[in-house]
């Protein structure tokens, strides 16, 4: 089973829509590839709170004083986020559009 909320969601939804068992198992491999990109996403997030608390707990807002990491952690912070959301995006359109047709 899936841990993620998330996951779990659309894995319900998946499972009362009108899916052959072949198409399932397709998404639940698609599911389970999502669920490890929002643990990576989770895990990279608690890396920069955890760098954050190690300069005097302030995350640093202004760009000018971001070291050079930083600025390219947050830039693949961001890319993680915007894939994680239109991974999810897809995934919902792809079910929701077999569930509607119940």
């Amino acid at each position: 089973g899936f841990t993620e909320p998330k996951v779990q969601g659309l894995w319900k939804i998946a499972l009362e829509a009108d899916f052959n068992d072949e198409e399932l198992e397709s998404l639940r491999q698609e599911l389970s590839h999502y669920e490890k990109r929002l643990d990576k996403l989770r895990f990279l997030q608690n890396e920069l709170n955890l760098v954050d608390e190690r300069h005097d707990g302030k995350p640093t807002q202004v760009d000018d004083e971001k070291t050079d990491g930083r600025k390219v952690m947050d830039r693949k912070l961001e890319k993680s986020v915007n894939a994680v959301n239109k991974l999810h995006a897809d995934l919902e359109m792809k079910i929701m559009s077999r569930h509607n047709e119940l």
